[in-house]
Parts: C-alpha cells; structure tokens; sequence
C-alpha cells in the first residue's frame, strides 16, 4: 500500500457520503451547491461532482457547511476520522464550531469591507453637496 492510499480511500468513501446524504434528501447536485453557498461558502456543481467522485480535497469550512447543508453530522461524512463514540461527536463538534467561526469571520470581514465602501461613498457625497451648496451661495 502506498502512502497516498490510505487518503484517496479516504476522499473517495467522502466522496460516496456526501452522495448517499445527497440523494437521501432529493438534492442536486447544482442545489447543494447552492445550499453550500447560503452558508457562505463557495462551492459549484462541478466541485460537489469531484468531491462525490473523491478527486478534490475539502477546507473545513467547505466540510462543516457540506454536514450543514446536508443536515447531517459531520462524522457521517469523514470516513474513518470519527466515530459515533462520544469523543468522536465532540471532536466533529469541535471541527463544526471551528468551521463557522471561519466562516463567520469571512462574513464579518467581508461586511466591514462594504461599511467601509459606504463610508467612502457617504464622504464623497457629502463633500459634493458641500461644494456645490457653496456653489450656489457664490
């Protein structure tokens, strides 16, 4: 057995679950996409496609909001990672609560970036209406 096996059985039984959690709730595979996405993170149809066929690695973020969207946990998805023993749950939990402090964090940022842009608009406005008022005046 080669060293990269033991991960492509790995990203290849994923694979098989996210399909299995998939299809049990009559998704597609564009609509889990999609769901992925409500959640903040980025996520096409082609690449649920290669992570159901095993050949794209996942980012926690992308493994929380797949368990998420497919409203299972995340142990029944992670193959051979975590069991249903008590530590495995909170070891998913944990990875769960990680992943949407991530993605979280992106959103936040994300929105202070906007504020920030409304801000520097609202400036130049501002500064527009002043000069023309005095404009007016002269």
């Amino acid at each position: 057995m080669t060293k990269s096996e033991p991960t492509e059985i790995a990203a290849r039984q994923f694979g098989i679950n996210v399909k299995t959690a998939r299809t049990s709730i009559g998704l597609t595979q564009a609509q889990l996409a999609e769901a992925v996405g409500d959640l903040g993170v980025r996520l096409t149809h082609v690449m649920v496609a290669k992570i159901e066929g095993g050949t794209r690695p996942t980012t926690v973020p992308e493994l929380a909001a797949l368990a998420e969207a497919l409203r299972v946990p995340l142990s029944r998805l992670v193959p051979g990672v975590m069991g249903n023993d008590e530590m495995s749950n909170l070891e998913a939990d944990l990875v769960m609560n990680k992943a949407r402090t991530l993605i979280n964090l992106d959103i936040i940022e994300h929105v202070e970036d906007e504020i920030m842009q409304l801000r520097a608009n609202h400036e130049e406005l501002l500064s527009t209406l002043e000069r023309r008022v005095a404009a007016i005046r002269d």
